[in-house]
């Protein structure tokens, strides 16, 4: 966790490194919702990380946002098509392509 020396306020004194718990949170206060259709969740947002390779001086410990995305999907199946859908999606608008090493092979080992 990063925390902060002179927070704003007592709620704010240590910063978010994930955005995981935020998530399993709002699936728990939301436990008595249907999930026959499945329930999905995602958060785009920045998360601190320590960053001791840019420390300013021996009182300021250095520290970086990093732009994350986390997505959560519950329901009565495994949901790995509703996953892998996003993720392509992503992958598609943010045009990020495969490894070359990897696009042309079946993503299994090599001599197995």
């Amino acid at each position: 966790a990063v925390s902060l020396s002179n927070p704003a306020n007592v709620e704010y004194q240590v910063v978010r490194t994930t955005l995981l718990p935020g998530l399993l949170k709002t699936l728990q206060h939301n436990k008595s919702a249907s999930f026959t259709n499945g329930f999905k969740l995602f958060e785009i947002s920045d998360v601190v990380l320590p960053d001791n390779k840019h420390v300013v001086t021996d009182t300021i410990v250095g520290a970086r946002n990093s732009r994350r995305l986390c997505a959560v999907y519950a329901g009565p199946t495994s949901g790995f098509e509703i996953i892998h859908g996003l993720v392509d999606r992503i992958m598609t608008l943010s045009e990020i392509a495969p490894d070359p090493k990897y696009a042309g092979t079946d993503g299994s080992r090599s001599g197995e």
